[in-house]
């Protein structure tokens, strides 16, 4: 019975540590207040696709964003904490689900992009930017072409990372 709850225990624990999401590694490492979090929903994508001239490719592409959220500690004051807050944010992206897409190293910056799918579609585009302990995710149905496009178009720090995808193709 006694090795029955601990096996039980473990299983908790252990389900709890797959259940946390970006926004939970940010708070542990650093402190609710000490991370910069950016959330823009679906309605604002609706409303710019809305009001844009429809020969307007980019702004045509996020009416099926579903939503974009940021994680920053940029300007965070718990500096010495962003090495652990990295290396657990690369750790959680280690998942099957997630698909590297693409990586870009350059002098102090180490830059991954991945992608989530649900049967043919993209659903989710991520950036990890370690220099700025960054990530950045991009949720709805996503069109790799004109994404690039969304990122010249939104004034977002770090977003300007997507432009690289044109490079790739």
């Amino acid at each position: 019975m006694k090795t029955l709850a601990i096996l039980f225990t473990a299983l908790i624990m252990s389900g709890a540590s797959f259940g946390q999401d970006v926004k939970d590694i940010y708070a542990r490492h650093l402190g609710e207040g000490n991370y910069t979090k950016v959330v823009i929903g679906k309605g604002l994508f609706q409303w710019v696709a809305a009001m844009a001239d429809e020969k307007d490719e980019s702004a045509q592409a996020v009416k099926d964003l579903s939503g974009i959220e940021i994680y920053s500690a940029e300007d965070s004051d718990q500096k010495d904490k962003i090495p652990g807050l990295m290396a657990d944010i690369w750790k959680y992206f280690e998942n099957p689900k997630y698909l590297e897409f693409m990586r870009v190293e350059e002098k102090n910056d180490h830059v991954v992009f991945y992608f989530t799918k649900s049967g043919e579609k993209i659903v989710e585009l991520t950036l990890v930017a370690e220099e700025d302990a960054t990530v950045i995710r991009i949720k709805g149905n996503i069109d790799l072409k004109t994404i690039s496009g969304i990122s010249k178009s939104m004034d977002i720090k770090g977003i300007e990372k997507l432009e690289e995808i044109d490079k790739k193709e």
